[in-house]
Parts: structure tokens; C-alpha cells; sequence
């Protein structure tokens, strides 16, 4: 950590070097997870704070490049980096790579839970904290699939584990304390962020966006059978479906567009790089999100941010920031509630324009700046009081932790 003297708020702040642990990083972006892990660094970096980012990447030897002041180690999943067995790299072997590679990390940040024990393998060997960012709740998704219920078990123990664990939303943060016994005393919120963006005309044309993962509890099934309700009172939607989810969720979308007769007026297109997303959001006359939980939505912030009328229902952390006042609300992801709404947004336009405008003035609120600083006040914090692993700790670490995969 490099700061001359004690740390006052005149003085300003510690420069610190943080490690973050993500599957996901610009431009191999599947989520909110990476958009996140992105912005955070970035912003940190321009701050003056040394960043590394250690990632998967898709090429056949380790990469090492900067941008925007992020150095970014991208480790080929095809390589000895990582164990096809376990389903993860090789935490020893990757470790030791850092310890070769970059200078001693301050704050280790953690995003991805598959990273949870390459963490722990750097908090033992450097005497460091770690953060554990908790972007989504498994035990949230009751998934009975026994993969499911082995990550959601490695997610508990991250967040037992961790030195501070971060959630986007008040109602994360809530089931997060309730979950792990002792996590309220290390809890924080820290909200998502969006980019600042000019007002531009809203569009009154019916084309609609949904954008996220496409999986069952975003309600996109649901949405599909919405747009054929609203088509059968006379309204002519067209839905745009931007995202990824898995094989067969993804042939029962199409499977309903066609049972439907929507091919017309329903196209599922696939992912599109985030940066395009923004682009593109303003075109339509809403960003639609009938989902059944969020841990925060951040697609929904980044449709107030560019001006685009949003559509969403308000659960999970969507309420800490989404309310009649600007948006048009969801009442529940039914097909029908998701088609009364679509139809409200098309026959009262003024006060949808209402609506927009009062949500571009709120996401100004969210900005990745002011999300940067609190991350930043949570950092230099607890790099201030940063001491050596326990013996038991390093005892239970070299049995426990030993050849494991993150």
C-alpha cells in the first residue's frame, strides 16, 4: 500500500494494489457480473490505485495486457492452468504464476465464485483481505440440481471466509446476513452503476428489448406469451430477445414463438457486446424486465440512464431504485400482468415520456463514480488493518485448500 502518513480525509486516500477474481471481463462479458467487474476496476485504476484483473481467456498461452490502466491476465481454460476434472484452473499452479508475475496485492476482490480458493490461497500467502463481491444468490434460485447445490455451498463458505462481503441491494444484503452466521458485522451495499447518457427522443414505434440472461426466473417465457396476448388486442409488438442462456431453455423460447405464431413479431437473437446494448436501448419504446427475482438489474438501471421507458416488476433489489414513478411497473411475472403493462406503455404515452424523464434524473444518482468511491473507502480500510494469517489459519489452509481448483 503506498500512502505517505496516516490516512484523513484532507489528505485523501491510500494508494492500494487490488487483485480482483472474475470470470468475466471486457469484452468476454455473459452478465452484470462482468460489466461490473470492469467499470469498478477501471474507475479504480484512473484513481490511481494498481489493478490486476485475473481472468479466463480463450487464446492458447496466458495473455498479459493493459488497458485503461487495468492489467489484465487472461488464463486459457485449454491449458495447465486449468483441471477439466474439477471444472476449474488450478490453483496452485495459477497462484504461483502470480506470485512470479505481480507485485504483493493490498485487497483481493473476488466476483466469481469459482475464484473462492484461489482467494483464500492468496490471503495465506500474502496476509491480505479478501472482498467477496456476491453478484446473485444460488440459494435464491432453489435449483435441486446437484451442481447447483455444491456452488451454492462454496458460496456460503466464501462469504464465511471473506474479510467483507459486498451486495448491489439492501434485500441481498438482508438475506446475505441471514444466511451466514456473523455476516451482518461485514456486510456492506454498495450499488451498481451507469454511465451517464444525453436524453434523446423517445421512440413510439411498440418494438420492445428484452436484454439479460435468458433463463427461467427472468420470466422470458412468460414475456413471449405476454407479446401474444397484446398482439391478440390489436397491438402490432415486436420483441427483440438479447442474451444467452442454456440449450434447452433456449429451444422452448423457440418453441413458444412458434406455437404462438410470433416469428413475425419475435426474434431471440443471442448476446450482443454490452457497449452495443447502449447504443442501441433509445431505438426501442421500452426495456422490458418481468423477472421473478433480482439481486440488483442492472439492465433496468442502464434503460433509465440512456432515457429508454422501462418496464420491469419490482422484486428483489429492482425495488431499491424502481417504483411507479419511473417505470411502468410489472404487477408479477404472469403473462398476463406482463401484457397489461406492454399495453399501458403503448396507449398512454405521456405518461411513459413522465415516467422516462423522472427515471434519467434517478439513475444520476447510481453513477460508476460514486460506486468506485465506496468501494474505494471499503479497500483502502481494510488495507489499513491488514495482519498475517493465523497459524490455524495457514494450518487449515495447506490441508484443506491443497491442489484444490477455483
Amino acid at each position: 500500500m503506498h500512502c505517505d502518513g496516516p490516512l484523513t480525509r484532507q489528505e485523501g486516500v491510500c494508494h492500494v494494489h487490488i487483485v480482483a477474481l472474475t470470470n468475466e471481463y471486457e469484452p468476454q462479458i455473459i452478465g452484470g457480473l462482468g460489466i461490473v467487474a470492469t467499470r469498478v476496476a477501471q474507475r479504480l485504476a484512473a484513481r490511481g490505485h494498481e489493478m490486476t484483473v485475473v481472468t479466463r481467456g480463450r487464446g492458447p498461452t496466458v495473455e498479459d495486457r493493459t488497458a485503461q490502466g487495468v492489467r489484465v491476465l487472461r488464463f486459457p481454460v485449454d491449458s495447465v492452468y486449468y483441471s477439466a476434472v474439477a471444472g476449474g484452473y488450478a490453483t496452485e499452479t495459477v497462484a504461483q504464476y502470480l506470485h512470479e508475475t505481480i507485485a504483493t496485492p493490498d485487497i483481493v476482490h473476488v466476483h466469481s465464485i469459482h475464484a473462492d480458493r484461489l482467494a483464500h490461497r492468496l490471503h495465506l500467502r500474502y496476509g491480505c483481505p479478501y472482498i467477496y463481491t456476491c453478484h446473485s444468490l444460488i440459494a435464491a434460485e432453489r435449483s435441486a440440481r446437484p451442481a447447483a447445490r455444491r456452488l451454492e455451498a462454496r458460496q456460503r463458505r466464501l462469504m464465511r471466509e471473506a474479510s467483507a462481503v459486498v451486495s448491489p441491494s439492501q434485500w441481498q444484503a438482508r438475506i446475505v446476513e441471514r444466511l451466514v452466521r456473523g455476516a451482518r458485522s461485514r456486510s456492506h451495499v454498495i450499488p451498481n452503476g451507469a454511465d451517464g447518457h444525453s436524453l434523446t427522443s423517445m421512440r413510439h414505434n411498440q418494438r420492445f428489448l428484452y436484454a439479460g440472461r435468458v433463463v427461467r426466473g427472468k420470466g422470458v417465457a412468460e414475456l413471449i406469451q405476454a407479446v401474444a396476448i397484446a398482439r391478440r388486442r390489436g397491438l402490432q409488438l415486436q420483441l427483440d430477445i438479447r442474451g444467452d442462456g442454456g440449450r434447452s431453455y433456449m429451444q422452448r423460447l423457440r418453441r413458444l414463438v412458434a406455437k404462438h405464431k410470433l416469428r413475425q413479431a419475435v426474434r431471440v437473437l443471442g448476446p450482443a457486446p454490452h457497449t452495443e446494448l447502449l447504443r442501441v436501448m433509445p431505438q426501442y419504446n421500452g426495456v422490458i424486465l418481468p423477472s421473478r427475482g433480482e439481486s440488483f438489474g442492472l439492465v433496468a438501471l442502464e434503460a433509465m440512464a440512456t432515457g429508454t421507458p422501462l418496464l420491469a416488476t419490482r422484486v428483489g433489489g429492482l425495488r431499491d431504485f424502481v417504483d411507479e414513478h419511473a417505470a411502468t411497473v410489472i404487477d408479477s411475472a404472469a403473462p398476463l400482468a406482463i401484457a397489461n403493462a406492454l399495453q399501458r406503455v403503448c396507449r398512454y404515452p405521456a405518461d411513459v415520456e413522465l415516467r422516462r424523464r423522472r427515471a434519467h434524473i434517478r439513475a444520476e444518482r447510481y453513477r460508476w463514480g460514486r460506486c468506485a468511491t465506496r468501494y474505494e473507502r471499503l479497500f483502502t480500510s481494510l488495507a489499513e488493518t491488514r495482519a498475517l494469517p493465523r497459524v490455524s489459519d495457514v494450518l487449515r489452509g495447506a490441508s484443506a485448500h491443497s491442489g484444490e481448483t477455483i
